[in-house]
């Protein structure tokens, strides 16, 4: 089964759920190949625009550099 293409989330709040619902879709249905928790964030990261996508920048920046 193809799934449609993945919600995106730009940090606005009245969006969260539609997108949180999206990624939980992808993660059950796909589920082997989010074994692990890099590839759950990574792919959370790509579907990010605008701010959220800043923050996500400046969040894994400072995480991989500790």
């Amino acid at each position: 089964m193809k799934l449609p293409e993945a919600v995106n989330f730009d940090g606005s709040p009245t969006n969260y759920q539609e997108f949180m619902t999206s990624m939980g879709f992808y993660f059950w249905a796909r589920h082997e190949v989010f074994r692990g928790n890099n590839s759950g964030i990574l792919y959370i990261g790509v579907h990010l625009i605008g701010s959220a996508t800043i923050w996500f920048d400046n969040l894994s920046n400072k995480t991989l550099t500790l």
